[in-house]
């Protein structure tokens, strides 16, 4: 669940940066959105991080499942994903893995 958090947050971020709702706009800010670089901020700080993306600062997002730096094909270097299962009809997570970037 929270991958799924953590991707609305920069998909959120990404349409302030870009001031704009055009998916292909958004897409080219998450990247410089979610690594190092720029001061860090967390879900708790949503309103800095928000002011600052506004503001064509750089931020670097630190997501629930931790630090995300995606290459630049998108995909996570860094945090944690979570392996899902149904177990008698009850979401589980059945394992955690560490993004090997």
């Amino acid at each position: 669940m929270q991958n799924g958090f953590d991707a609305t947050m920069l998909c959120a971020l990404g349409a302030v940066a870009a001031q704009s709702t055009d998916g292909r706009e958004i897409a080219e800010k998450i990247i410089a959105l979610s690594g190092p670089g720029g001061p860090e901020h967390d879900y708790q700080q949503l309103d800095r991080a928000i002011a600052d993306a506004g503001a064509g600062k750089d931020v670097d997002f630190q997501g629930v499942s931790g630090p995300l730096n995606l290459d630049d094909d998108g995909d996570v270097q860094a945090g944690y994903v979570n392996v899902y299962r149904y177990i008698d009809g009850t979401l589980t997570v059945e394992r955690q893995v560490e993004a090997q970037g």
